[in-house]
């Protein structure tokens, strides 16, 4: 679905920009608004935010990798060594 060819758009353009960068350039030309394309970087699992250039805002997006999740704690028995 177009979806689908959205998402594989932003992870290529992910990857080409080292994981982070101002994507308003991408959704003008992919023909979405910066807040429906900050959507599916968010999807993507993407942090988005703003930054402050003067009196301009832009647009920032990354992509922490690799992706770190928490260890799986095991508990133990009451009583047991």
């Amino acid at each position: 679905t177009v979806d689908r060819l959205i998402n594989y758009a932003l992870v290529l353009w992910l990857t080409a920009n080292s994981f982070s960068g101002n994507p308003e350039a991408l959704a003008t030309t992919l023909g979405l608004g910066i807040q429906r394309c900050l959507l599916y970087f968010k999807y993507l699992g993407c942090s988005t935010g703003t930054v402050r250039r003067g009196a301009k805002a832009e647009f920032k997006v990354s992509l922490l990798a690799p992706l770190v999740f928490p260890s799986h704690v095991r508990r133990t028995k009451a009583g047991k060594k």
